[in-house]
């Protein structure tokens, strides 16, 4: 008998998810309601693939109801939302990704929960995402696809053009260097350019876009107003 390595090719890569800086920033969003602190609620959220990489795009927060401290399911009206929303093909298509809050309960799915994704994913021809959260922002994924269940799967987001993996609500691990050229460096922070800057005696980044904001490990995004509205 002989055994060999097999070349690992882009396929063959374990899933990653990618949030746009849109998607990151209204998860967030959703997360820092009033709404969110003691009732559960859910939304969906729009999915592009490329090789092993799956970037969530946008989410979207359909009616909710039924409502409470438990559970909270989609009601009669999500057929009218979704068509309304979604009006092409490709675009139903994208819905790929499903988020359930917790509220103060562990990020892990329920009997329930666990039961919906399953109905959810028979219903597709390729994957389906599922994201459960509580309103520390800790989360847990996971990726179906051919018949496999992929858990803990790497989450990055996107600012401008830097990303981060997001470990946690206050943590977060930029993947980026320096480069050569002209910076000014002013105060122990070296300016690449009006939106990044790099600090030397700590090591980190911080990094500003019109949606989020990385530093001091951790992205975030203030809300000005309750956007959630009633469920």
């Amino acid at each position: 008998m002989k055994i060999s390595a097999i070349e690992t090719t882009g396929s063959d890569k374990l899933p990653v998810i990618i949030y746009t800086e849109e998607a990151f920033k209204k998860m967030q969003l959703f997360m820092k309601t009033k709404h969110s602190t003691d009732k559960e609620f859910m939304f969906v959220g729009t999915v592009r693939t490329k090789d092993n990489y799956y970037i969530i795009e946008d989410f979207y927060l359909p009616p909710n109801k039924d409502c409470s401290g438990a559970y909270c399911e989609s009601g009669d009206n999500y057929d009218k939302w979704f068509f309304e929303t979604f009006k092409t093909l490709e675009e139903k298509k994208s819905l790929r990704c499903h988020v359930h809050s917790h509220v103060n309960m562990k990020a892990f799915p329920s009997g329930t929960d666990s039961k919906q994704i399953m109905d959810l994913y028979k219903n597709v021809s390729n994957f389906y995402i599922q994201i459960i959260i509580n309103k520390k922002f800790e989360n847990y994924v996971a990726i179906y696809k051919d018949g496999i269940k992929y858990e803990e799967v790497p989450q990055m987001v996107q600012i401008r053009d830097m990303v981060f993996e997001f470990i946690s609500g206050e943590k977060a691990v930029p993947y980026c260097e320096l480069s050569d050229g002209d910076y000014t460096i002013k105060d122990g922070m070296i300016t690449i350019d009006e939106y990044t800057s790099f600090n030397v005696y700590t090591g980190d980044w911080e990094v500003h876009s019109g949606e989020l904001t990385y530093k001091n490990g951790t992205i975030s995004y203030i809300p000005r107003s309750d956007v959630l509205g009633e469920c």
